[in-house]
């Protein structure tokens, strides 16, 4: 039997288990099983993963990136630099402690949006939100040597908030990445309070929610001559990087 998870609060939007199920019929794993573990609080992941010992590992989501760190054993090397988590490998030691190991596949999954959908490197990027997968994006961004501005509704110094954006700012960071959950289901009608009327065709809008697969932000985006584009590739990316890595730390 093999066991994977994802968890995090609320998990009932989650196309992960859906996901995964594609990727055992694939793997010829008829088996294998993918479960929801919703948590409000991340403190009792191991309580609740101790009773699975078939367990190779789980994703984490929406609002634990972070916050599972502490209770983790290992961070791999790239996770650490970070400073976020959405993938951890589990063992099992002789006397059957849990060993938790943390990596960040958010890296692949925003890497392959931006392989797929960004052409030409743009000249700045707003970054909207500055939870766990905007770590990830920031990352990828400065790989890329994209200059990027943090946006959010409460900013800390380095940051601005949504009403700092002009119309020179947007043409300068011409692509903006919707890092919050803002318009995911179940609360669609949300958006984050840009100032649509200075977006043109000239922007380019990577939504990484991906249900539903068209956002308000996204619709509003678009009726401003935007293109946009939503988070259902990098989904898909990073979950088959965390399959690449339980498979080689279970060794199957």
């Amino acid at each position: 039997m093999i066991l994977a998870a994802v968890t995090g609060y609320p998990l009932a939007h989650s196309q992960s288990p859906s996901l995964f199920r594609k990727i055992f019929r694939r793997e010829n794993l008829p088996q294998a099983e993918y479960v929801k573990i919703p948590l409000k609080d991340i403190s009792t992941i191991r309580k609740k993963i101790m009773p699975y010992p078939s367990m190779l590992g789980f994703n984490v989501t929406i609002p634990h990136k972070i916050t599972i760190i502490p209770w983790l054993d290992h961070l791999e090397e790239q996770a650490r630099a970070i400073g976020s988590v959405n993938t951890v490998a589990v063992d099992r030691t002789h006397e059957g402690q849990l060993l938790l190991t943390g990596y960040n596949t958010d890296v692949d999954g925003f890497m392959a949006m931006m392989e797929q959908y960004i052409s030409n490197t743009p000249p700045g990027a707003l970054v909207l939100g500055s939870g766990g997968v905007s770590k990830a994006v920031w990352h990828v961004l400065t790989s890329c040597r994209i200059p990027a501005i943090t946006v959010s509704r409460n900013p800390s110094p380095r940051q601005i908030a949504y009403d700092s954006i002009s119309p020179q700012l947007l043409r300068s960071h011409p692509l903006i990445i919707n890092c919050t959950p803002a318009g995911m289901h179940p609360q669609p009608r949300e958006a984050p309070p840009l100032p649509f009327q200075w977006i043109t065709r000239a922007n380019t809008l990577l939504d990484l929610i991906y249900e539903p697969q068209e956002t308000l932000l996204m619709k509003k985006a678009a009726a401003q001559g935007a293109k946009t584009f939503n988070g259902k590739l990098m989904l898909q990316r990073q979950a088959e990087k965390a399959w690449e890595i339980w498979k080689k730390t279970s060794s199957l």
